[in-house]
């Protein structure tokens, strides 16, 4: 796939059109657009519904060669509502279900949060880029405050600002009386 500031995004088949009778050839086309190893040129965009799995996919980079190749990469977000209703894009699930497409093993955790795009995103879909460091510094900030509420001994008394306040009173009450027993 190419990118264009211009233009937004382009498949590297844009000439590639299916008709009602090429179901087969559509079907096949799909498989290969999910075939890491299959490099000739393909007439589909993929994109994620989620934005947390798009960001793990990427912090991945499995498209580095054997993880030791650092390629630079942006995530964008795209408006899917500007490209409803036009032919040229197809939930991957609803693909698989109604016409049985097989998709490779290592892919298939794509299936149901996957859209494909027939040749063209256009650039007033994109509402977002972020490049790669910034989605790593937000996923590793993201995890340190899951980890840190996993430790809240406050997380039991609620948000409101009064339990929370109470609490501490209540720890820090103990904690005094702690040391002036000498624990």
């Amino acid at each position: 796939m190419d990118f264009s500031p211009e233009t937004g995004f382009t498949a590297r088949d844009r000439t590639r059109t299916f008709s009602n009778g090429d179901l087969v050839e559509f079907a096949q086309a799909i498989t290969h657009q999910f075939t890491w190893n299959h490099r000739d040129p393909l007439p589909f965009i993929s994109l994620f519904s989620d934005l947390e799995h798009a960001q793990n996919w990427g912090c991945k980079t499995p498209w580095s060669a054997n993880g030791t190749t650092r390629d630079r990469w942006t995530l964008y977000t795209i408006n899917t509502a500007s490209l409803m209703g036009t032919h040229t894009f197809f939930k991957l699930s609803d693909i698989v279900r109604m016409l049985g497409v097989t998709i490779p093993e290592r892919a298939r955790q794509h299936i149901e949060g996957a859209f494909i795009c027939l040749h063209h995103i256009p650039i007033t879909a994109i509402q977002e880029s972020r490049a790669d460091t910034e989605v790593e510094q937000d996923k590793e900030s993201r995890e340190f405050r899951e980890e840190a509420n996993a430790y809240d001994y406050l997380g039991e008394c609620g948000d409101e600002d009064s339990d929370r306040e109470m609490m501490q009173e209540n720890w820090n009450t103990i904690f005094d009386k702690n040391m002036e027993d000498r624990w």
